[in-house]
């Protein structure tokens, strides 16, 4: 993802992406998001949501990548300060998100459908014919 929006999705959500650019001795956020800007509006939606419900600073984003053509959005949390029915919201809210990319174009954010056989990867038509 472009550096730019990146740290626009940092500083809206500046507790979920605390480990932003880290040690990655410590963290795999070291290296930011590994996908494409099309996906910019899924991530914006989990921290959205996260903060609806509160939960924005009981969650922290230890990698978001792409991997066989869908959102990989790993993640952590602070198991003393959270009940089980929140633990669901979140990895509900998580799952949705990840479900969402195999259907959205990693490049522009258009409806897509995953392509290809070595390397896979989620793409509108128009993409996939300028990839």
């Amino acid at each position: 993802m472009d550096k730019k929006l990146e740290l626009e999705l940092v500083k809206k959500y500046p507790n979920l992406f605390r480990d932003y650019g880290g040690d990655m001795k410590k963290t795999c956020m070291v290296w930011g998001f590994c996908h494409g800007n099309g996906w910019y509006n899924i991530i914006d939606n989990i921290g959205s949501r996260l903060s609806e419900l509160n939960l924005e600073d009981k969650v922290i984003a230890i990698q978001v990548k792409e991997k066989f053509g869908g959102l990989r959005f790993y993640y952590g949390v602070d198991t003393t300060d959270i009940d089980n029915s929140e633990y669901k919201k979140i990895e509900k809210i998580i799952t949705e998100a990840e479900k969402e990319s195999y259907k959205t174009c990693e490049v522009c954010g258009a409806k897509g459908e995953q392509r290809g056989k070595a390397w896979i990867r989620t793409l509108c038509d128009k993409c996939n014919k300028n990839s």
